[in-house]
């Protein structure tokens, strides 16, 4: 049953996101700013637990209102404003630190969160409408579904003590897995080198389960399972976006460079 809930949740996930994206605009907008908010609040809300402490609410208000106002930024592609946005709220933190005290590990947990999640998100703006933004889900969803799948049938040897239920085997698969799909994207999709498409699937996979297991990291420091639970068999956002959230900046990059 669980399995069963966790597939179509999966589904439901995917068809979703493929929507938003393929319309682009005020979609891919909108989709931004719920992944990107929710993320905000799961990842505050875990680093206080991990802390023994109650959510920070000044915090958590401060990185809302930046993650909202940077990403309408960066889709009426005003980047030099949203450029100005960050020095700004990073000049808010520093006074904040230096005339009323405010606890260093607050200030750099804000930076943090800017640059892990707001940031870092933001980038799907810039490569919408290209193949890379269908590379993203091919390297983090593809990877880690085929990695549960050899994993359940293959996995003896443990990958890390992060992660007890990852091994050497699941890992494995998910990168054989995310560049068998990137093979069939690449065949679907008729301009796009294969070799070139399949090259990239390989270090976007590897770069996917650092990711993963860098999330993993986070809940194990706080004592949490997931880090929340508004999808059904899948956790929160950041639960279902963890790899998703380090393959972004890797494909940009190439994106740029035009490889």
């Amino acid at each position: 049953m669980k399995f069963v809930k966790r597939t179509l949740t999966g589904i439901v996930i995917l068809l979703l996101s493929i929507l938003c994206i393929s319309k682009g605009g005020v979609y891919l907008l909108i989709m931004n700013l719920f992944l990107s908010n929710v993320a905000i609040y799961e990842l505050e809300n875990v680093i206080n637990k991990n802390n023994s402490n109650n959510i920070n609410i000044n915090n958590l208000i401060i990185n809302l209102l930046f993650n909202v106002s940077f990403n309408l930024s960066i889709y009426l592609k005003q980047e030099l404003f949203a450029i100005a946005l960050l020095c700004s709220f990073s000049l808010i933190e520093f006074t904040l630190y230096t005339i009323f005290d405010k606890p260093i590990k607050e200030v750099l947990n804000n930076y943090f969160m800017h640059i892990y999640i707001t940031i870092t998100f933001s980038l799907m703006y810039f490569i919408s409408g290209t193949e890379y933004i269908w590379l993203i889900y091919i390297c983090s969803w593809g990877t880690d579904t085929a990695a549960y799948c050899t994993g359940m049938l293959f996995g003896k040897h443990k990958l890390t003590k992060i992660s007890p239920k990852k091994t050497i085997e699941g890992a494995i698969g998910g990168i054989i897995g995310s560049m068998i799909i990137a093979a069939i994207f690449s065949a679907f999709y008729g301009e796009l080198n294969i070799v070139k498409i399949v090259i990239i699937a390989f270090f976007g996979s590897i770069i996917s389960q650092i990711g993963d297991i860098s999330a993993s990291k986070i809940k194990r420091k706080a004592n949490v399972k997931d880090f929340g639970n508004i999808f059904i068999g899948h956790g929160g956002v950041m639960d279902r976006f963890d790899s998703f959230i380090f393959v972004l900046p890797y494909l940009s990059i190439l994106y740029c460079l035009g490889l």
